[in-house]
């Protein structure tokens, strides 16, 4: 069994092992812990298909949908955006927000001189 078959039946059990983990009372955990491994699986695939010239095919949409499903798992949001300049440049932007935090801030006294 060469590299890229062992990976790709990697992948395939990681996707056996989320549908397995749902609605497990540690459902948020362990899904981390298979996140981890699976971008690393993922990882490696690529890297294995582009050395032996195997040129993959991302499609954008499944790209996003990864970011959306990681951006749950850290329990936060996430925005599309679109930005333009004076220069007529366009580019896209992804911006996740997660553990957001309020601190409370102490008043500063002001000095009189």
């Amino acid at each position: 069994m060469n590299n890229e078959t062992k990976l790709v039946f990697a992948l395939e059990h990681i996707a056996h092992l989320e549908d397995l983990i749902v609605d497990n009372e540690y459902e948020t955990y362990l899904s981390q812990s298979l996140s981890t491994m699976k971008y690393e699986l993922i990882r490696q695939l690529s890297l294995e298909q582009n050395r032996k010239g195997d040129k993959v095919e991302t499609n954008k949409g499944d790209l996003i949908s990864e970011l959306l499903q990681i951006t749950a798992e850290l329990g936060g949001s996430m925005e599309r955006l679109t930005t333009f300049n004076s220069d007529g440049k366009t580019t896209k932007k992804i911006v996740i927000e997660y553990d957001e935090k309020i601190e409370e801030r102490v008043p500063v006294k002001e000095v009189s001189e």
